[in-house]
Order: structure tokens, then sequence, then C-alpha cells
């Protein structure tokens, strides 16, 4: 059994690294291999078909109402880390996220990125298949102005007649982390105090509680 006291100093030295290192180690996918296939039901696989080349569209095509976007991905050795996440800048409306064919995440509504943890699916050092099942709940329907819309589409409708995009919207990232690691940090400067403030935000993402110290 691992001695409790080391495994604490075990877990406070990489958070100090995790500091220290700046940046976080992350390998951002390449835009130009992601496929797609439209499909006339949302499933938790998607069928054979043809896929083609892109990760975006217009609009879903007559008769369908989900897309399957994929694409493949080799995480390298020098990303060995605790923890991995997938970080998606924008994936419109709602989406199912698979890796390695197993379900680790979801989200619903555009604009904002966010973020699934990739850890127990994840190959070091091999390739991975990456796939998105992307729906627009709104699909289909034609509404009047100021008719009760679910989701952002009340916040658009009518909707302009440049917006377009369903999919992919930005870039996803594979992203690497500590057990326990700063996850956010704010800086509160005090120009009448001649004071600088720093807030840190920690995620601890093992079962026990830590104690940690942060010192420059």
């Amino acid at each position: 059994m691992v001695d409790q006291q080391q495994r604490k100093q075990e877990i406070a030295s990489d958070l100090m690294a995790d500091v220290s290192a700046g940046p976080r180690r992350e390998l951002i996918l390449d835009d130009s291999a992601w496929e797609y296939l439209p499909v006339k039901q949302a499933g938790d696989r998607p069928p054979t078909g043809k896929w083609q080349p892109g990760r975006t569209l217009a609009h879903f095509p007559e008769g369908t109402e989900a897309l399957w976007i994929r694409t493949r991905f080799v995480a390298p050795p020098w990303l060995k880390g605790s923890r991995y996440e997938l970080y998606f800048g924008e994936v419109t409306y709602a989406c199912e996220v698979y890796l390695n064919g197993q379900r680790i995440g979801q989200h619903i509504g555009p604009l904002f990125p966010f973020t699934v943890d990739a850890t127990a699916s994840l190959k070091l050092g091999e390739e991975n298949l990456l796939e998105l099942c992307v729906r627009d709940d709104c699909a289909g329907k034609e509404l009047p102005p100021n008719s009760p819309v679910p989701g952002w589409y009340t916040y658009l409708w009518p909707l302009p007649p440049h917006y377009h995009g369903f999919g992919v919207l930005q870039e996803t990232r594979l992203r690497t982390y500590p057990q326990v690691y700063v996850n956010d940090m704010f800086v509160m400067p005090s120009v009448a105090e001649s004071r600088l403030g720093l807030r840190f935000e920690i995620q601890n993402t093992t079962d026990e509680v830590q104690n940690v110290q942060i010192a420059h």
C-alpha cells in the first residue's frame, strides 16, 4: 500500500509542475481529416454509407435528422499524463460524443466551448476514432415569429439570412492534465493599493481530499 503522505507529496509536486509548465500540453486535431454522413434517424452507432470529407453542413439534407461526423488521430506519447480531455470550440446543435466506440459525453447548445473526459477511452501512442452524432432539435420546424421555440432559436428567430452551419464549427483539441491541476486563474490588479492579487481554481479529480500549496 502506497504511503498516504508520499502520495500527497507526489500530487502536490504534479500540481506545481502544472503551474510552472505554462500552457497545457495539447494536440490540435487536423481540421481537414473530418468526415460526415447524414442519417435519417439518430442512433448510438453510425450506419454504413458513403462518408464525405468535411465537418459542417449549411443545413440538414431533406429526410435526415442527424449528422455523424468522425475523425481519426494519433495521441502522441509526449502527451502522457494522468487525465485526458477533449475540448470542442463549438458544436451545433446537440451532440453525443464517442471515442473508440465508447460514449464519453454529450452537449446541447451552440456558440460556447465544452469539454469531455477522454481518460478511460483514449489509446496513447495509437490511432483513435472520434465520432459525434449531431442533431438539430429544431430541424424542420416552420414557426412564426415570437413562437416559443426551444433552445437558442428563441433568441435568433427568425434566423438571419447569413447564418449557416451545423456540425463541428470550431477546432477540437486533446489536452492532458495531472490528477490535481490549476483549472483557472483570475488576476486582480489594484492600482490604488499597488497590489496584484491572484485567485486560483484547483481541480481535484481524485477521490481523496488533497492539501496543496501554491508558492512562487
